[in-house]
């Protein structure tokens, strides 16, 4: 079988445009290797750091959940009574007007420490409420935990996404013909 001169030239324009299409794949690997080194995946140890971290939010809202509705409490929203149980105060007022017994009124709005309420996790009588400041600052920065966590995952999504998307054309198949 003879090959002929024509048939030997388009083999070797074949392997010329073979030769720039790995040529331009070489360009867009050593742009995607220097963008991964720019931009690198977060660490294994931050990343175990940021799960610790995350669990941790995740306890702590467990804790500050009122045992009534099983809702996160909210900053400003928490009513602790004297015997040391907490709750959201829909729940406690709710609980409050829901019961006959004269000390379960709901507070009046200026009387606030002074109404009394049973306390609808241990029953105890006669428990003032009372306002935890440091409550309601531990509640407020939980919340802007959750918000950066919420950030810092939806920013290495993203940057994640970008590393994955190369921007060239698609190549063009010269051994189709």
């Amino acid at each position: 079988m003879d090959i002929s001169t024509k048939q030997c030239d388009a083999a070797w324009e074949t392997m010329a445009e073979l030769k720039k299409q790995i040529a331009s794949q070489d360009v867009v690997i050593k742009r995607l290797k220097d963008d991964a080194n720019q931009y690198p995946l977060s660490s294994s140890t931050l990343l175990q750091s940021h799960q610790r971290l995350s669990s941790t939010i995740d306890t702590l809202r467990e804790c500050f959940t009122c045992p009534l509705c099983y809702n996160g409490l909210e900053k400003g929203d928490a009513v602790s009574l004297r015997c040391g149980h907490t709750f959201c105060q829909n729940c406690i007022d709710a609980w409050a007007a829901s019961s006959n017994a004269t000390d379960l009124r709901p507070p009046e709005p200026r009387k606030t420490a002074e109404a009394r309420v049973q306390c609808p996790e241990c029953r105890t009588t006669g428990s003032t409420r009372v306002r935890l400041y440091m409550l309601e600052e531990a509640i407020r920065l939980l919340a802007r935990a959750e918000r950066e966590r919420e950030a810092a995952e939806i920013e290495e999504q993203t940057r994640r996404a970008e590393l994955e998307v190369v921007h060239d054309p698609k190549p063009t198949d010269y051994l189709a013909d």
